[in-house]
């Protein structure tokens, strides 16, 4: 991010994260091998066990900010635990993090919605059809209890990037962003389908305070459409 979005970005209270999203069903084991695996050994082999329910009590202050920067070259031991998001902002692990399915990301590090579990296995082996709930990335709460319910300038901030290293998604396969209102409901505010540019792209989604301050905290998520039966 060049230093002019920066100052521009200072004059909003933002939630702001770096996100690659890619639909893929090839798995990379570099930036110039690309192997068609059903599954991912380093998932298996490095992922953690599961996160923290304590945690997921402590809401978050504003700024909310991941780059996925973290992400370990997993040709070694040191890979162990930075294949996750961090569990301080985020609620699961679904997603893979790495360096090397990202095409000139913004940011070092990439979340990878790969249609893949936590151990890197499939959903579900054998499911016809796509455009299946998939992966999803869930933030923690976030305590908004410090805004003014009629403030107009709350953002979540994030890079997309179809396909990256991998094959194309197909035209039934979407990312999507849920916020959760005060409800306690998922509601969509955001979709894309897996069509379209193959580079990074700027998304700006403006949060309804009003709507969105709930005494457990606010919450947002990404959701995949997809095959289920592989990566």
């Amino acid at each position: 991010m060049d230093q002019k979005t920066i100052k521009k970005l200072l004059h909003y209270r933002v939630l702001i994260i770096l996100v690659s999203i890619f639909l893929i069903s090839a798995n990379s084991y570099a930036q110039e091998i690309v192997v068609p695996l059903s599954s991912n050994p380093i998932q298996a082999r490095f992922s953690r066990g599961g996160y923290s329910k304590v945690l997921s009590k402590m809401p978050l202050k504003l700024p909310f900010f991941d780059d996925f920067s973290y992400a370990a070259r997993y040709e070694t031991d040191t890979a162990l635990q930075k294949i996750d998001p961090f569990d301080t902002l985020w609620e699961n692990r679904f997603v893979y993090v790495n360096n090397t399915f990202g095409i000139n990301p913004p940011s070092i590090g990439v979340a990878t919605f790969d249609g893949l579990d936590a151990q890197g296995m499939p959903y579900s082996v054998g499911t016809a059809g796509r455009g299946q709930p998939s992966d999803t990335l869930t933030s923690r709460a976030i305590d908004l209890s410090n805004l003014n319910l009629s403030d107009s300038s709350v953002f979540l901030s994030f890079y997309y990037q179809p396909q990256g290293n991998g094959d194309a998604p197909e035209e039934e396969d979407s990312l999507t962003v849920q916020f959760l209102n005060k409800k306690g409901n998922w509601i969509h505010v955001w979709a894309k389908p897996g069509t379209g540019t193959t580079k990074f792209k700027k998304a700006l989604i403006r949060l309804n305070v009003a709507d969105s301050v709930i005494s457990s905290g606010f919450q947002f998520r990404f959701v995949s459409y997809a095959n289920l039966s592989g990566n």
